[in-house]
């Protein structure tokens, strides 16, 4: 789903809106985490589990704030919606739909008016080589240009200090990732979201290009975990070295006491 990086927020209307009155501040908080997952992702999972991780709480602390907040969402199978921000996803596109008709409208006007221009023939020496378009071929709504944010983002995460890549030139590896591979783009934001997350692949894939080479080979790595129970890799209390869960860690992923024998 294409996504606009923001969307319109009315101070007033969220004030004085009940559900968010009789919400304390930490449940205010999770709701405008939600709110911004939400939007970036269309909607946010309907598991106590998940909503505890994205609002950075526990899960014992998310059941006593989530009846205050479960309010603002509807539900929708295993995810939940949020009804404000359908209309505003659904203005702004009925927005970049109007300024693309204006923008054709506008070109077809430029065109006809050097129609002269146009017919007359080229230097024999003349090229008409593609960098004569437009740089920006990619819009910021574009599958391309969407997922190569995505992949840059989480790597700017662990290296703020990034030298900036041309996008552009990014969104052509997804184009074809699509176009000639054939592959689904949700499923390549769920690939790219899943390799920036493991220890080996997120030191490897750095770049769409690099994506698409091992594209089928993170496809596999993904759909094939490392241990039998799934759910204790969403643990932050299992411990993956000594394979238990543990109730002091050091951070998620290690306990106390396996980074004292220094099996970090």
């Amino acid at each position: 789903m294409s996504t606009a990086p923001a969307f319109q927020f009315y101070p007033a209307d969220f004030l004085s809106d009940e559900k968010v009155v009789v919400m304390s501040n930490q449940e205010v908080g999770c709701y405008i985490k939600l709110l911004s997952y939400c939007w970036k992702e269309g909607s946010i999972p309907k598991c106590m589990q998940k909503i505890a991780r994205l609002c950075g709480e526990t899960e014992e602390n998310m059941n006593k704030l989530w009846p205050n907040i479960e309010g603002c969402f509807k539900e929708n199978g295993t995810r939940y919606l949020h009804k404000r921000l359908d209309l505003e996803r659904e203005k702004q596109r009925k927005f970049s739909q109007k300024r693309s008709a204006a923008g054709r409208i506008g070109a077809n006007s430029r065109w006809h008016s050097h129609k002269v221009a146009k017919d007359l023939p080229l230097a024999e020496n003349s090229s008409s080589s593609s960098s004569s378009i437009s740089n920006n071929k990619y819009s910021q709504n574009s599958n391309e240009f969407r997922l190569s944010n995505l992949l840059l983002e989480l790597i700017v995460k662990r290296k703020p200090d990034l030298k900036k890549p041309d996008l552009q030139k990014w969104g052509v590896h997804v184009d074809r990732m699509i176009k000639i591979d054939k592959r689904d783009p949700e499923e390549i934001g769920e690939v790219i979201k899943w390799c920036q997350g493991d220890d080996f692949w997120k030191n490897n894939i750095l770049s769409t290009e690099k994506l698409r080479k091992q594209y089928d080979q993170l496809v596999l790595k993904m759909k094939k975990p490392d241990i039998k129970d799934v759910s204790e890799i969403e643990d932050p209390y299992f411990c993956k070295q000594c394979q238990k869960k543990k109730s002091s860690m050091k951070r998620p992923g290690l306990c106390t006491d396996c980074a004292e024998q220094g099996k970090y």
